[in-house]
């Protein structure tokens, strides 16, 4: 086998290897998707479900209490204009497909305490999954 055609399985092998660490607890917005994680920056959500419903809903994360203003925005790739600020366009529903989230600067999975789908114009939680502390060796 030549050394390329090695080099391309080893990115296919990388790129399916994750730990799963919940599914997001659905509240509003028929938000629902499973939590990986890939690496230290890195979180995919297989199978997310959003009904684009939302005025202002962004991905958010925080280490400590529960979904609030206490945390911040997780970004994603440029995904129906989204042009990587984590914001879920609105009206743009999501229908089982996979999204990678990449945390910002200086953060890292395991600081992670919860994930959440967040409206910033109302302070509302539209989902949200709960890091369990054996996942991340604490």
């Amino acid at each position: 086998m030549q050394r390329a055609s090695v080099f391309i399985i080893l990115i296919a092998i990388q790129a399916t290897l994750a730990l799963k660490v919940g599914e997001f607890r659905t509240l509003s917005h028929a938000v629902k998707g499973v939590v990986n994680l890939i690496n230290e920056t890195s979180i995919r959500v297989d199978d997310f479900y959003y009904d684009g419903l939302g005025p202002d809903a962004y991905f958010y994360a925080g280490s400590k209490g529960q979904p609030g203003h206490n945390g911040y925005f997780v970004l994603m790739p440029d995904v129906r204009g989204v042009n990587g600020k984590g914001k879920l366009p609105k009206g743009s529903v999501f229908s089982g497909e996979p999204l990678t989230l990449t945390l910002p600067k200086g953060k890292n999975v395991f600081q992670i305490k919860w994930l959440s789908v967040w409206c910033e114009r109302f302070s509302v939680n539209f989902g949200d999954m709960f890091v369990p502390r054996r996942c991340l060796g604490a």
